[in-house]
């Protein structure tokens, strides 16, 4: 009887023991998951655009660590946790700016977080590339002025060609969307073959007696010739386009000065710009200008 007594108390003591320690070794609950909210999901662009990817991180096990990756590149690290702090949240951003080379079509950039428990939460941000459309360029055009009989005063900005005076009154004037004058009001000036002051330089009623005058209209844009320089592709010349209030000269022109056009509704009203490279002469006979033109196909 006493052998069963000391039996059922130590069963008895041991399971208390076991109680006492199962209570004192409860497993800490695991946080919740990070959570990444997007300010925005997706965005279109061109080549050569940047985009930024922003949003806010919260993690309530805490932040371990941020990375961006875009396709299949390597991560980029947005954020990494300081020895020995918490931090529940973060915000981030981050800009891609898109290669000029870059295909048409969808890239995804992936935001990643990892908490202190190691649990990781993605979010995924669409990029959408958009095509581009290429231009035509014409460097170097040399124009002479309105009384220099050996270079040509006369452009057609859509395939590059130049005519002297003879040539644009009797077979290109329709062809003809640019010229050259050189005036003691105007100065260097790139006109319209409907420009008014145009026909004055070259001779009251010489312009006039042409089949065609293309009314080309002009605005001086605030680019710089650097920026001209960069310019690649279609959009990028209808950023610069204007509505309505061209005129039909622009006068007093500088080296640098960069020139916004369309063309006449007959040559397709497409749009161009007009970089001036040189102006040169110091008489009728000899003055020129130089310029580079880019223009939608």
């Amino acid at each position: 009887m006493h052998k069963l007594f000391n039996y059922l108390f130590s069963a008895i003591l041991l399971t208390g023991l076991l109680f006492i320690t199962s209570c004192g070794e409860d497993e800490v609950p695991t946080p919740a998951v990070p959570e990444i909210t997007l300010d925005a999901s997706s965005a279109e662009v061109y080549p050569r655009e940047t985009v930024t990817v922003s949003g806010t991180v919260n993690a309530p096990g805490g932040i371990n660590a941020i990375d961006v990756a875009v396709g299949a590149d390597a991560s980029v690290n947005l954020f990494t946790k300081t020895a020995g702090t918490e931090t529940l949240s973060e915000t981030f951003s981050y800009d891609y700016t898109v290669p000029v080379d870059a295909a048409a079509g969808d890239v995804i950039i992936t935001i990643s977080v990892v908490d202190d428990s190691n649990q990781t939460t993605d979010v995924t941000f669409t990029l959408t590339v958009k095509a581009t459309v290429a231009i035509s360029e014409y460097s170097a055009t040399l124009l002479g002025g309105q009384t220099n009989a050996t270079e040509p005063s006369f452009f057609n900005a859509i395939d590059g060609t130049t005519y002297l005076l003879g040539d644009f009154l009797n077979t290109h004037s329709m062809h003809t969307d640019i010229l050259y004058f050189f005036g003691s009001t105007n100065q260097a000036t790139l006109a319209a073959p409907d420009d008014s002051d145009a026909d004055i330089a070259f001779g009251t009623g010489t312009i006039t007696a042409a089949p065609t005058l293309n009314a080309t209209r002009f605005v001086v844009s605030d680019l710089t010739a650097a920026q001209f320089d960069e310019i690649l592709f279609d959009h990028e010349i209808l950023a610069q386009s204007f509505d309505a209030g061209g005129a039909s000269k622009a006068n007093q022109l500088a080296v640098g000065n960069v020139l916004v056009f369309q063309l006449d509704a007959a040559r397709g009203s497409k749009f161009g710009l007009v970089k001036v490279v040189a102006i040169e002469g110091t008489s009728g006979v000899d003055r020129s200008i130089t310029i580079d033109t880019k223009i939608q196909l």
